[in-house]
């Protein structure tokens, strides 16, 4: 009598179950990943969107509801404020140097998932490298240059740390007095 060759209950049992291991396994790293690429995703369009600010502050462009009198009609900014999960784009129209909501807004851009802006971002004075932690930072550049004014001094650097609260992974963005921008920890 001929009998035909196949696999068992048992085997195929087993190597589904392995199969099933290894897909878990493969799984969890990959949503592990998604979320450090979720917080370099974040760091990178904070960095593109502070150059975006920079450039309209370099092109002089006009902002609606801005005066050819005002000394700063063209001066653009951020405002980072610890604990968010956004930070606002603003022309700074009156020339104080921060954000005062209102007619000044541009947009809000939200970070990814649960990222945040850490609690307090900070900036260093350049001169004595004292470091000051302030819980709304703000960078405006000022044309032509443009010169960067950081929490209303232009002889600090600005740093910003975006937070993954989940796994407390954190990425760092900072502009210098020059208007250089730079993602620390890719």
């Amino acid at each position: 009598m001929y009998m035909k060759k196949s696999f068992t209950l048992i085997e195929l049992m087993v190597v589904l179950s392995v199969f099933v291991l290894l897909s878990g396994a493969m799984m969890v790293n990959f949503k592990s990943g998604g979320m450090g690429s979720s917080l370099k995703r974040d760091a990178s369009k904070m960095a593109l969107n502070l150059r975006k600010v920079e450039e309209m502050s370099i092109a002089a462009k006009e902002f609606s509801g801005s005066l050819s009198t005002d000394k700063c009609s063209n001066c653009y900014g951020i405002e980072f404020v610890g604990g968010r999960n956004y930070y606002t784009l603003f022309s700074d129209l009156d020339n104080d140097y921060k954000y005062d909501g209102g007619r000044e807004f541009i947009e809000s851009v939200y970070l990814e998932g649960k990222n945040i802006i850490e609690s307090n971002p900070y900036y260093k004075i350049i001169s004595s490298g004292i470091i000051h932690k302030v819980n709304n930072l703000t960078i405006v550049f000022y044309p032509p240059d443009p010169t960067v004014i950081v929490d209303k001094r232009n002889d600090s650097e600005g740093f910003i740390v975006i937070k993954n609260p989940s796994n407390n992974d954190t990425k760092m963005v900072g502009v210098n007095r020059v208007g250089l921008i730079n993602v620390y920890g890719l």
